[in-house]
């Protein structure tokens, strides 16, 4: 499903044109030019951070960009007052500070202002050519050149920030009778000062925005392809909620489903100044993929409490939960109506919570990484296990066996036989208990458990080919259980670098402050299962339900929302997979698939192998489950 996700994804953000109005100058050849090894000054300084911050600010201004290297803009043309090459047009050319640049540049940024072009500056502006080959302090005939540009001296700029120390950013702009612009944001750069206001008004001065959204934390993408017009928007961050979209021009808007395929409009819309407005629910981490390619359709709501899911016939159709009468404000090709539904009462949502029957499809798994380790030679005896005074051992953790020794060996002579004991403690003994062999990193080993070798062939474990595991049955008991490992190290990153594993079928329980495998469990309530056996299990999780539907709720959208974390939920009503969830919103549309009366709910709840490999206990689970549900309304237009 995440390869169906990234292949429809891919696919539309690429062939086609990206469309980005604006490029920012790469400004290498002021970094070299300015850089001294060991050593940072105000220039280098200034470029290198203003250049990050407008990078940044820039994404959150919703005002797209690319880089554009001096080499690459060599090959550039100039057609109708932007600069093209390689399908991109951008009618702005935002230099970063800059004290150096190619003669080739200076003479498209002429060229370019002259067709009408716009063009921004900060902070500092080029005085000297990279490929004069003169040795003076400027490059006379560039600052002459400059200066008729922007207005202003660059080798004076120049000399002004070294010596100033000014708060503040101020934005001059200039303007000529070819219809070209130039914008220049003078002071200290606009980094130090947080200068978003200034670079704001700089760029809304020089393009218009193709598209506005309310949130700074969510970018987004546009490309042309096939005639159509994508948005990419994605939240990178763990907050969601919804957003206000508004697209230049007019237009119907549509979702493009990158989790199913699905295609459909959006219902709910305005359009009003030449711009297309509409509200965009951003999960955490999520995205959406808008197109806008047909124009805005005859009937339409622009406003609306119901989720609408279909406008056909001069009907208006969706669903809420109304607790009082609810306008909806349509356009038609009569102008705009308003039409006021009678709000059913909703009916309650039912809480499924209680005690779950529960089931795992992959083994449980106990952890260690303490270690109790001594050479080979000292004459440790496995069988004595019981017996032995460890006190004068190493305590050793999961890693590279030299790294943790108390002194530096005095001659590092290899192969070198180890000893690695630890133990671990149970009250119960499935049949199925294993041990992976995993992370004995040596020549060859030796497994002894509660003084017996371990004589099983190791196979292949179910986890991966390279981690194999032996049965413990044979040799495991009730209480303490003693793990012997003698290790033969090559060199000195050898040694158990990863968890001990012990796998099978039981829960994991705490008994003087350490764990204890205990029985498997076979219910649960709603909660994080690292607290209720499972420590480190990594798998699916199966939660099962029967629930009684009243026939009042028959006719209804019926829809499961559920809380399972970060992890992937997999939603079955009486046998059937309804769906599969990777992320939020952990919802899912039931209607049809329950029935009056005994409905059997299964959620499955899959987590990753971070607990299992990494033992770090996670939260895992199923925190909160409902059914909701919904009235149906519709209205004519």
């Amino acid at each position: 499903l995440f390869n169906d996700y990234v292949t429809r994804m891919g696919y539309l953000l690429t062939g086609g044109n990206h469309v980005a109005k604006v490029a920012v100058l790469y400004p290498m050849n002021t970094i070299w030019s300015n850089f001294t090894p060991q050593k940072r000054d105000k220039i280098s300084n200034v470029v290198e951070n203003d250049f990050t911050y407008m990078t940044d600010r820039l994404l959150r201004l919703h005002i797209d960009f690319d880089y554009l290297d001096e080499d690459v803009m060599k090959d550039c043309e100039i057609r109708g007052g932007k600069l093209c090459i390689k399908g991109e047009q951008y009618e702005m050319l935002m230099l970063p500070p800059c004290t150096h640049i190619q003669k080739s540049t200076m003479d498209i940024l002429e060229r370019f202002h002259q067709a009408g072009g716009k063009i921004g500056g900060d902070a500092l502006l080029p005085y000297r050519y990279v490929d004069s080959g003169r040795e003076d302090y400027g490059t006379p005939e560039l600052a002459r050149r400059v200066e008729a540009l922007f207005g202003k001296d660059p080798v004076k700029l120049r000399e002004d920030f070294l010596s100033a120390d000014r708060k503040g950013v101020s934005l001059e702009v200039r303007d000529d009778n070819a219809g070209g612009r130039v914008v220049f944001l003078t002071g200290q750069g606009i980094e130090q000062e947080d200068a978003l206001d200034a670079l704001r008004s700089a760029m809304l001065a020089c393009v218009t925005p193709e598209i506005e959204i309310s949130s700074d934390e969510v970018f987004y993408l546009h490309r042309v392809k096939d005639g159509r017009d994508f948005f990419f928007l994605c939240n990178p961050v763990a907050q969601g909620g919804s957003v206000q979209v508004a697209l230049q021009g007019e237009w119907q808007p549509e979702l493009w489903n990158l989790e199913d395929g699905s295609i459909s409009p959006l219902y709910v819309y305005q359009v009003k100044d030449g711009k297309t407005l509409f509200t965009l629910d951003m999960q955490p981490y999520g995205s959406a993929m808008i197109s806008a390619a047909e124009k805005p359709a005859a009937l339409y709501a622009e406003a609306s409490e119901i989720h609408i899911d279909g406008v056909e016939d001069g009907l208006v159709k969706g669903y809420a939960r109304l607790e009082q009468n609810s306008v909806v404000t349509l356009h038609t090709p009569e102008g705009r109506k308003e039409r006021t539904v009678q709000a059913v009462k909703p009916l309650p949502a039912m809480q499924l919570g209680g005690v779950w029957q529960f089931e795992t499809d992959k083994p449980n798994a106990l952890l260690t990484d303490k270690w109790k380790v001594c050479y080979a030679e000292e004459g440790y005896d496995p069988a004595k296990g019981d017996e032995t005074d460890y006190s004068g051992w190493m305590g050793f953790r999961m890693g590279a066996w030299e790294m943790q020794l108390p002194e530096e060996r005095d001659e590092a002579v290899y192969p070198v036989d180890l000893w690695y004991v630890t133990d671990f403690a149970a009250d119960y003994l499935p049949e199925d208990l294993r041990l992976m062999i995993d992370g004995f990193k040596g020549a060859k080993y030796e497994l002894y458990v509660n003084g017996r070798q371990v004589t099983e062939l190791p196979v292949r474990s179910y986890l991966d080919a390279e981690i194999k595991e032996v049965p413990l049955n044979r040799y495991a008991r009730r209480g303490i259980n003693l793990v012997a490992v003698k290790l033969t190290v090559r060199k000195k990153s050898d040694g158990m670098v990863d968890l001990l594993k012990i796998i099978g079928s039981f829960s994991v329980g705490q008994r003087d402050g350490r764990d204890v495998i205990l029985p498997p469990v076979s219910t649960l309530e709603m909660g994080d299962w690292v607290t209720m056996g499972l420590p480190y299990y990594s798998g699916t999780g199966s939660y099962t339900q029967e629930v009684e539907i009243g026939e009042e709720y028959m006719g209804k959208e019926l829809f499961l929302k559920a809380d399972v974390g970060t992890d992937v939920l997999e939603v079955y009503v009486n046998g059937q997979l309804i769906k599969t969830c990777l992320w939020n919103p952990y919802t899912a549309n039931l209607t049809g698939a329950l029935k009056s009366g005994k409905n059997k709910i299964t959620l499955k709840v899959v987590n990753t192998l971070i607990n299992l490999l990494e033992g770090t206990r996670n939260r895992s689970g199923l925190f909160h489950a409902e059914i909701v549900p919904f009235d149906r309304y519709q209205t004519e237009a």
